[in-house]
């Protein structure tokens, strides 16, 4: 099982390439939207990215709770 700062670490780098930006800096209180710059296709597309690097499924009901990094790493923590 993962800590939180491997978590962390995994998730900024598929942050960083969802955005194209492997310079972009990435804390678990880094809102996904306002500090990161994500629009809603970029949300989606990181979720299923998410999906992908981690092997975990969110349900589409889920989804609407990810607003922040930190949101990612207590899902994937708990699942």
């Amino acid at each position: 099982m993962m800590n939180r700062e491997e978590i962390l670490k995994r998730l900024t780098g598929v942050i960083q390439e969802v955005m194209c930006d492997d310079t972009l800096e990435v804390t678990e209180e880094s809102t996904l939207m306002d500090e990161l710059g994500l629009d809603s296709l970029e949300a989606m597309e990181l979720i299923m990215s998410v999906e992908g690097e981690f092997g975990v499924t969110i349900p589409e009901t889920e989804i609407g709770n990810f607003t922040c990094v930190k949101d990612f790493i207590d899902y994937l923590e708990q699942n």
